[in-house]
């Protein structure tokens, strides 16, 4: 038995509005990204995973996965004792009702999210530290890149990061990266 690392990158809700004449995106205001796994519009569109940090895997879908895991990620469920990532409340929202994951946690799978983690190790100061702060602070530096930030910013997600990959070839190597 083993742990898997699991991240889930997403569809974004957003509304299109006019501005010095041109067409821009922004996200809705009255929805909120932590919770945006309760809107049945948006789906998983990439899930990274991996068993080692030199073994992550990714796995694009441009239709999304339909919140389900494919089977590539289900069969490693089988070999699998503790899923390990950031945020895994906002990511596990998305295949809580999957069948495959709902059999792994009645076999006693368990769940390990270094947000949380970092939560309780602050005594609850801490509360929401992204990835990039716990490598500054676990690792002395930030190895994850924000040059994607500005394309989430412009409400460019996942689905049509994935859906333009050969036009916008920059996009999709910023993606990749991140």
């Amino acid at each position: 038995m083993g742990y898997l690392s699991l991240d889930f990158e997403t569809s974004i809700q957003y509304r299109e509005v006019e501005s010095n004449g041109k067409i821009k995106r922004v996200a809705h205001p009255d929805k909120n990204h932590s919770f945006s796994w309760k809107l049945p519009i948006n789906d998983i569109h990439t899930i990274i995973y991996g068993k080692t940090p030199k073994a992550i895997n990714l796995i694009h879908n441009e239709q999304g996965f339909n919140r389900k895991l494919p089977e590539t990620v289900t069969a490693m469920l089988k070999t699998t004792h503790t899923i390990i990532g950031t945020n895994l409340k906002f990511d596990l929202g998305y295949i809580w009702h999957d069948p495959a994951f709902q059999e792994w946690l009645r076999g006693g799978g368990q769940i390990w999210d270094i947000q949380v983690a970092r939560y309780l190790l602050t005594g609850q100061r801490h509360a929401y530290p992204s990835l990039g702060e716990m490598q500054r602070i676990y690792l002395g530096t930030k190895t994850k890149k924000d040059g994607i930030s500005s394309l989430f910013g412009r409400c460019i997600d996942a689905r049509e990061i994935i859906r333009r990959k050969d036009e916008r070839k920059n996009w999709w190597k910023l993606y990749e990266y991140y």
